[in-house]
C-alpha cells in the first residue's frame, strides 16, 4: 500500500473542529429561534407553560362543545315536548 491510499494521519484534531464547529452553529440556531442557550431551564419552563396552555384550550373547547350539544339537544327535546303536549291538549 502506498502513502497515498492508506492516510495514516489522526482524525482526532478534524473530529474536534467539526464538534466545536457544531456546537457554535447549534448556539447560533437556537439564538436565532429566541431560545437562550446558556439557559435551558427557562426554554423547558416555556415549552412546559406552553403545553398546559395548550391542553386547558383543547378542553374548554371540548367543554363549550358538550355545552352546545346539550343545548341543541335540550331545544329539540323541548320541541317534541311542547309539541306532543299540544296535540294531545286538542
Amino acid at each position: 500500500m502506498s502513502d497515498r491510499t492508506h492516510d495514516r494521519r489522526d482524525p482526532e484534531p478534524l473530529r474536534e473542529i467539526i464538534r466545536e464547529e457544531m456546537k457554535e452553529a447549534n448556539k447560533q440556531l437556537l439564538l436565532a429561534i429566541g431560545i437562550n442557550p446558556d439557559h435551558p431551564l427557562e426554554a423547558q419552563n416555556d415549552m412546559a407553560f406552553l403545553r398546559a396552555m395548550r391542553t386547558r384550550c383543547e378542553k374548554i373547547g371540548l367543554g363549550a362543545v358538550a355545552a352546545v350539544i346539550t343545548i341543541v339537544i335540550g331545544g329539540v327535546l323541548s320541541v317534541f315536548v311542547l309539541g306532543f303536549k299540544s296535540w294531545v291538549d286538542k
